[in-house]
């Protein structure tokens, strides 16, 4: 009978105990994983341990006398009874403070990965933010150089082809300064040739003019005017000199119509034989006026 009243509670604090782990253990195997499950539903009956303590001893005792000593073991088992639902009732309080604790720990660590995790894409936002802005002002440093080397070139490109045009206009001024130059000293030249040559001119028609009356003072000299020599009459006589001065040879090249004055002529030219002279007359000036001369006899005088 003593027996009975121990194993029912027993069973049943055993029973409650049970449930309670089933619980926790369920609430604890559904906050570890990762993912949200669907939690298990789980019947609990509630038993009303001293009215379970008061049937069954109220059905050990009979109903007209009450036993002292089964009231008193009656109380004991109600006394073990209540102390044990209050260790039940403190395991479940402990059970559930613990799953809070549980829950808020992986609430904890679940917001800890969270902010760890939001720090490692801040941190890799801020180091991708910052490979690319390294890339954009590398890019931006590349089309600055670029763009400084393209205006060197430009500058150099310029600064050559301003020096290669002052060089062609230095070159073109000095050409025209040349060519001025040149044009006034070939003017110069020409002109001082043309003056030595008016003086040459001017010295050989002296000489020729001197020359020339010398000629004539030597033809009248050695002419014999013949009888028959009226005025109006005139013999051209064309003389060839050698460079000594002396006669080659002589001939009539216009007649007078009279053969006497003709034959005349002749004979002055013949019976002078030299011109000394003319030996003393430059070779060029003898070339140009003197090797071949005319000359024209008439009775009133010789002219050239």
């Amino acid at each position: 009978m003593e027996l009975r009243g121990y194993i029912l509670p027993t069973i049943l604090a055993t029973l409650l105990h049970v449930v309670i782990l089933g619980g926790l253990l369920t609430h604890w195997v559904g906050t570890a994983e990762p993912e949200r499950r669907t939690p298990r539903h789980i019947q609990a009956k509630m038993i009303d341990l001293e009215a379970l303590t008061r049937d069954a001893g109220q059905s050990s005792a009979p109903p007209e006398q009450a036993d002292p000593q089964a009231q008193q073991q009656a109380e004991a088992k109600q006394r073990q009874a209540e102390e044990t639902r209050r260790k039940a009732a403190e395991a479940e309080r402990q059970a559930q403070e613990k799953a809070r604790a549980e829950v808020q720990r992986q609430k904890q660590l679940a917001a800890k990965q969270e902010a760890e995790k939001a720090a490692a894409e801040k941190k890799k936002a801020e180091l991708a933010a910052r490979k690319k802005a390294e890339a954009l002002a590398k890019q931006k440093a590349a089309e600055e150089a670029k763009r400084q080397e393209q205006a060197r070139r430009q500058a150099e490109e310029k600064a050559q082809q301003e020096a290669a045009a002052r060089a062609k206009a230095e070159a073109q001024a000095q050409a025209r300064a040349e060519a001025a130059a040149k044009q006034r000293a070939e003017e110069a030249a020409a002109q001082a040739r043309a003056e030595q040559a008016r003086q040459a001119a001017q010295r050989a028609q002296a000489v020729v003019g001197d020359i020339t009356s010398y000629i004539h003072g030597l033809l009248q000299r050695n002419w014999r005017i013949p009888a028959t020599a009226r005025n109006g009459m005139e013999a051209v006589v064309s003389i060839r000199l050698l460079g000594n001065g002396e006669i080659d040879q002589a001939s009539i090249v216009e007649s007078s119509g009279d053969a006497a004055f003709d034959r005349s002529a002749l004979q002055a030219v013949y019976r002078t034989e030299r011109f000394e002279r003319v030996a003393e007359v430059d070779p060029i000036v003898f070339e140009r006026r003197l090797r071949s001369i005319r000359v024209v006899f008439r009775p009133e005088g010789l002219r050239y």
